[in-house]
């Protein structure tokens, strides 16, 4: 959302380029409604680079086996990765400018 905000130049735009290139993509392929290892291939990497799918797979985690962290580690440090490089980028790209 803050690196949409920052492209788009005012509300709506930025709300509706938020449902479609990430709402919609991350209720897909994230693997809360299909399962991905039964979609194909492409898919299954595209699913891989949404955010969504290391959230869902860590909720399943704690819900499984609790408390653990050795379990949950991996999906955690996959989404601050994910965290720390759109942070990057909308740093980068948001500018003060008097308009």
């Amino acid at each position: 959302g803050l690196l949409i905000s920052a492209v788009t130049k005012n509300q709506f735009v930025a709300s509706q380029i938020a449902l479609l290139a990430s709402f919609l993509p991350a209720l897909m392929l994230s693997g809360f409604i299909f399962d991905l290892r039964n979609v194909p291939l492409a898919i299954q990497i595209v699913g891989k680079i949404i955010p969504a799918t290391y959230f869902c797979q860590l909720i399943k985690t704690l819900f499984l086996a609790g408390n653990n962290w050795k379990f949950f580690f991996y999906d955690c440090f996959i989404m601050f990765l994910f965290a720390v490089v759109i942070l990057g980028i909308s740093w980068f790209v948001t500018r003060k400018k008097l308009d």
